[in-house]
């Protein structure tokens, strides 16, 4: 009894050690912000402020509004449980970044703990175990994954799959079999955080047939995995009840499959690259080579060659073998076998993920090499664990911190242009209009050409600067892009706006109406059509489509002010102010057009009495 508590006691020395050593590399997260896609799925989104019920975390599709339309646009991502986990810091932080980015940080942790316990399990070297967790625990790679909040499910997939062949592989070895049923919980746990959790079940079957000290028949292995199988069909079942995405992925896998199987070496030493030689990382948006013979390529043909032949031999610790072949597995999903819709051919969030399974191959062979290199080997670790650490800080406080430390650094010093959408949007939001315009047209001639989200951003730029023939030019270039539902609804309004502005009502007011119609939620959407009407003396029809606006909205200034406009061309003076005595005096003392709306309200009213 005594002996297991002073085993505790060392044990809860290296989780401290863990845990203060990411604390102090990942120290400027917690003081960041939302970027990127946190800001559309998180801060904006209204769906993760209340609770829901099962079914209808079940039906979520990751990466697509909750609240928007689903019928045009599919990201074949699964990962209901996300969604859960964003609610619960809501209730737990607020709306406040620094606390969902504490959550990632904690969830890294836990996941570091449990990968120190698996890698203990399988090698009875408590310092060795330590090293090689720290190593992961502040690799720079993983920073993407903990310091960008929409990544959790990198995080949250290998806790779970580190957690189920944990619990799998001690069941076995001490004979305890109930350790099964929290196994395939977690299991279930890791599928519905990432469609990563998949590659598990190949996984768990290798490490039953190479580690288990019992020799058992294959028909006894397979058996084994029946618990694991079954959440697994029932995971494709909700998965394809939502996403429809055996179809789209066979759709978009159909094309150069043979070519995407040729460049598999590319991807593997690209990534390999990015584990052993850390340097110069940022968010990578990388495609295939122009040619099919390059350096990377012959490279990861004989680490793919190399790796294989010493597996084959088994003449080497079988902790090794496992190790090896589980991260080609947990490689698999991000070698774009079959096309995803991600941008990018390589990104660091991926590795998360394989990266804790090559881990045991690493503690393997630093065991083997120790004996007399026991000095140099520390030394090695040391200073390997001091750069990581170090460069995961660097990364976190310059890259990872908010959207204009990320979108600078991408932009200037990796020259990624990728991103001169997104740094135009954030320098719109700024009201940097010249920085904004010129980041558009960045992003129009380069890799945003085909993307009718940049062409709409753009031309509601020029709408609100009063250049609506342009406006009308970039539209019209983007009439035939494809555009989901809501997208839509923005590329109507902007037609029509420019029209409108260009003194048309009657060529704006098809448009406005199509807007209304593709999003009826939207208070905007009914003010502008509201004004079209007005403008062209349909008053009745004017007041109740702008009252239809005012019920989503009752605090919509457009909506009032369209109202007020309507009223005094109608004559009804005294409506019109009594809309004008509900806006807000602050709106009404920094806005002209509503002071003088005011003034020639009070003036015609003057006037009749």
């Amino acid at each position: 009894m005594l002996r297991g508590m002073g085993k505790n006691r060392r044990y809860w020395f290296a989780y401290f050690i863990i845990a203060f050593s990411i604390c102090v590399a990942y120290w400027p997260t917690f003081t960041g912000e939302f970027i990127l896609d946190d800001r559309p799925l998180i801060e904006l989104n209204p769906y993760i402020t209340e609770f829901h019920s099962l079914q209808s975390y079940l039906s979520q599709e990751d990466g697509v509004s909750p609240t928007g339309d689903k019928k045009d646009y599919h990201t074949g991502y699964y990962r209901p449980l996300i969604y859960l986990t964003y609610w619960m810091d809501y209730k737990i932080w607020g709306m406040k970044a620094p606390g969902f980015r504490t959550t990632n940080v904690i969830l890294h942790i836990l996941s570091c703990i449990v990968l120190f316990r698996f890698l203990l399990m399988l090698s009875n070297n408590k310092s060795l175990a330590l090293w090689i967790a720290l190593a992961f625990a502040v690799h720079p790679v993983n920073t993407e994954s903990v310091s960008w909040v929409t990544s959790r499910n990198n995080i949250l997939v290998t806790f779970f799959s580190l957690f189920t062949l944990y619990l799998f592989m001690k069941s076995q070895e001490q004979d305890k079999p109930l350790l099964i049923i929290p196994s395939v919980v977690l299991f279930g746990a890791a599928l519905f955080s990432k469609e990563f959790g998949v590659m598990l079940l190949p996984i768990l079957f290798l490490y039953s047939r190479l580690m288990i000290h019992e020799r058992t028949k294959l028909s006894e292995d397979l058996i084994r995995l029946i618990p694991y199988i079954l959440v697994f069909i029932l995971y494709m079942i909700l998965r394809h009840k939502t996403t429809v995405s055996f179809d789209w992925f066979l759709e978009r896998g159909s094309k150069n499959i043979w070519e995407h199987v040729f460049f598999i070496p590319y991807l593997i030493a690209i990534n390999l690259k990015l584990i052993l030689l850390p340097f110069n990382l940022h968010s990578f948006i990388m495609h295939y080579p122009n040619n099919y013979f390059n350096w990377n390529t012959i490279s990861g043909i004989c680490i793919v060659l190399v790796t294989f032949f010493i597996v084959a031999k088994c003449k080497i610790n079988k902790i090794i073998s496992c190790a090896f072949l589980s991260f080609f597995i947990a490689l698999f999903p991000i070698l774009n076998i079959i096309p995803t819709s991600a941008v990018s051919l390589i990104s660091m969030r991926w590795l998360y993920f394989p990266m804790a399974f090559l881990a045991p191959g690493l503690i393997a062979l630093n065991k083997s090499l120790l004996g007399e290199r026991k000095f140099l080997i520390t030394s090695v670790l040391v200073v390997a664990i001091g750069y990581f650490g170090f460069y995961t800080y660097i990364l976190n406080m310059n890259l990872w911190h908010n959207e204009k430390t990320f979108f600078q650094q991408e932009l200037s010093r990796f020259k990624n242009t990728y991103y001169a959408y997104g740094y135009a949007l954030y320098q719109r939001e700024k009201n940097n209009t010249k920085k904004a315009e010129s980041y558009f047209k960045m992003a129009i001639t380069g890799y945003h050409h085909k993307n009718a989200s940049v062409f709409v951003d753009y031309s509601s730029l020029l709408n609100d600067t009063g250049r609506p023939k342009e406006a009308l030019i970039y539209l019209e270039k983007s009439r035939s892009l494809p555009k989901f539902h809501t997208l839509k609804a923005e590329w109507y309004s902007n037609m029509g706006t420019a029209y409108f502005q260009l003194e048309n009502p009657e060529k704006a007011l098809p448009y406005f109406k199509l807007a209304a119609a593709y999003g009826p939620n939207e208070a905007i959407n009914w003010a502008n059509l509201g004004a079209a009407f007005g403008a062209l003396g349909r008053y009745e029809d004017s007041i109740k489509t702008l009252k239809k606006g005012l019920t989503l909205d009752p605090k919509s200034i457009e909506v009032m002010k369209n109202l007020v406009i309507t009223y005094t061309r109608m004559g009804e003076y005294k409506e019109a102010l009594d809309i004008i005595n509900k806006m807000p005096p602050c709106e009404i003392e920094t806005n002209q057009h509503l002071k003088n709306l005011l003034k020639n309200v009070k003036l015609k009213l003057m006037n009749l009495k």
